[in-house]
């Protein structure tokens, strides 16, 4: 039986990576299936072996309890059964606790040993960025740095909390039971200090937490075009916390959600935690099936949550993986209208 079990994991990691490797192509259309082992440096590599992995469990752990159960069930008080049942349950538990211990110790080396980051995602991303100084691409942006300020337009903005929550927000004391509204007043309750002057002075408004929180209620819905607050066109930056300096991410939303950003949010905000999301990079609700990864729905009782990584410039700034079990603390994004002086 157990060898009839590990046949069919293996199975299963064999058809992923041919998969990955070779992709598929139609007539019609070119579909290609990514190569889950790509990676473009070792700390992403490390993250989509650590996804794999968890997406593999979702899928067989439930699959193992049910065949458990049933041993069981049809043992009919034969020992050898009942045996066999009870080790498929204990072990299949075993190993699923294993698997989030191992996340879990993953991301304290990164986030609480690893302060500051890798280094060499900090220097390939510079090096990315001094690229496209070189080549003139952002020299508007560069001018209104150097000037010391930018447009004195209103811009949208995005700042990391200075405090963090698990996704189970209706807990918070004297809160509505309103996700959105919640999580709203989470972001309010928690902005950089270098940002109260601003919003004391009316200069700060429609702070919005950055999170999907259902359909039709998801980060890709709180531009203007699909009937949200934030202009679709305009440009998108981080507000720094410590220094208040704005940090482009994106030219306008389309070019935000096509899957990778000008500079991550350790670079943008300071702020080197993971933050809850639950969101596809795209800006929909990421499902995990037909079940969406929002601690449902941000409120009590959920159990998954998607989160975003703080030092990645690819779709895993919005959808990382694993994502993280609803009793874990993460921080939140909030976007904002910010209107300089």
């Amino acid at each position: 039986m157990r060898k009839k079990l590990l046949l069919f994991l293996v199975l299963i990691l064999i058809t992923l990576f041919c998969f990955g490797v070779f992709g598929l192509k139609t007539a019609e259309a070119d579909v290609i299936f990514e190569n889950p082992f790509a990676a473009e440096d070792f700390q992403e590599f490390v993250d989509r072996v650590v996804g794999i992995v968890w997406t593999i469990a979702i899928v067989v752990v439930p699959g193992l309890i049910i065949l458990g159960a049933f041993y069981l069930l049809t043992s009919f008080g034969n020992p050898e059964k009942i045996k066999v049942g009870q080790n498929i349950i204990l072990y299949t538990v075993i190993g699923f606790v294993i698997i989030m211990v191992s996340g879990g110790i993953i991301d304290l080396l990164r986030e609480e040993i690893l302060e500051i980051g890798h280094p060499w995602e900090n220097n390939r991303e510079n090096n990315r960025e001094n690229n496209r100084e070189n080549n003139g691409e952002n020299n508007g942006e560069n001018n209104r740095e150097n000037n010391g300020g930018v447009d004195p337009e209103p811009l949208q903005a995005i700042f990391v909390t200075t405090g963090k929550h698990s996704g189970n927000f209706d807990r918070i004391d004297g809160m509505d039971g309103n996700a959105r509204d919640d999580l709203n007043a989470f972001c309010k309750a928690n902005m950089p200090d270098n940002l109260k002057i601003a919003f004391n002075e009316g200069r700060v408004t429609n702070i919005t937490a950055f999170v999907s929180v259902k359909e039709g209620d998801a980060i890709v819905d709180m531009q203007d075009t699909e009937g949200g607050h934030f202009p679709a066109e305009k440009p998108i930056y981080w507000w720094h916390s410590v220094d208040g300096v704005l940090h482009r991410i994106a030219k306008n939303w389309n070019d935000m959600l096509d899957g990778s950003i000008e500079k991550s949010q350790f670079t943008g905000t300071g702020i080197y935690r993971k933050v809850w999301t639950g969101s596809n990079a795209d800006g929909f609700v990421y499902k995990a099936g037909e079940i969406e990864a929002t601690c449902n729905g941000w409120a009590e009782g959920g159990m998954y949550g998607t989160t975003g990584h703080w030092n990645l410039t690819n779709s895993h700034w919005l959808h990382d993986v694993p994502g993280a079990i609803c009793g874990e603390e993460r921080h939140l994004r909030c976007i904002f209208i910010y209107t300089p002086k």
